[in-house]
């Protein structure tokens, strides 16, 4: 029916500094990427083409293909998605022994990035139960259609920024017996969508950047709307208790 390609990507580093012996600082980056083609299995009307569809090969037209078939009931759509993700990770730790005491802190930091090109129900659905002569192929062959759906797909791309601070406290009370005591800051803040063209549902509402919108959709920039469709949370504080 579908294949896939994809592509993932990982790169990994890790740095320790023995600044003393009782003070270590460890430093950490990584990359992660995925870059993946969710196409239909059978191109072309004319059945030359068969087979997936590459990464960078030309895309067919949405009524040459055959994207999705079921076997309960009978169904065709083309369904393509097309997506490059990657994100940055970095980390730096810092780490103090003293006596009975085990201080660490530190920074994580993430970015990440999408594109999305994902046709979704863009290209229709056309559904066939029998509900007409009592058979899905039947069906099929007199055009009694059962469902039809058809939706704007995704096309968007976002990047985003978290950042996070934490410091912890391991006591040795005993030999048997440690309490770690903790605090983690990590303020939750809303990526940003390539043109704020992302919808959020607003009952009622009437978007005035995109008038020709549909009433209850409503974008980033309407009133009301913050980017990215929240505000950024900065009272995201994780405290943390262990024994």
């Amino acid at each position: 029916t579908r294949s896939m390609l994809a592509r993932s990507n990982n790169v990994g580093v890790d740095y320790t500094w023995t600044i003393r012996p009782n003070l270590v600082n460890d430093f950490r980056f990584g990359y992660n990427r995925i870059n993946s083609t969710l196409a239909s299995g059978l191109v072309g009307s004319d059945g030359k083409s068969l087979g997936p569809i590459a990464l960078g090969q030309n895309l067919p037209q949405p009524d040459q293909t055959i994207g999705y078939l079921v076997t309960n009931h009978f169904g065709i759509s083309d369904v393509p998605v097309f997506e490059g993700r990657h994100n940055y990770l970095a980390s730096d730790t810092l780490s103090l022994s003293k006596g009975r005491h085990l201080i660490v802190a530190g920074i994580n930091v993430q970015t990440q990035y999408q594109l999305a090109f994902d046709g979704w129900g863009s290209d229709s659905f056309q559904d066939f139960w029998g509900s007409v002569t009592g058979n899905d192929f039947a069906d099929f062959l007199l055009g009694d259609m059962t469902e039809f759906q058809q939706s704007g797909g995704e096309y968007n791309g976002l990047h985003g920024i978290n950042v996070a601070y934490f410091g912890q406290d391991s006591i040795k009370l005993k030999p048997n017996l440690t309490i770690n005591a903790g605090v983690r800051w990590e303020p939750q803040a809303a990526p940003h969508y390539i043109n704020d063209t992302l919808p959020f549902w607003s009952p009622g509402q009437q978007s005035t950047r995109f008038t020709n919108a549909p009433e209850n959709l409503v974008y980033a920039r309407d009133a009301g709307v913050p980017e990215g469709g929240w505000k950024t949370d900065w009272g995201a504080v994780e405290p943390r208790l262990g024994i």
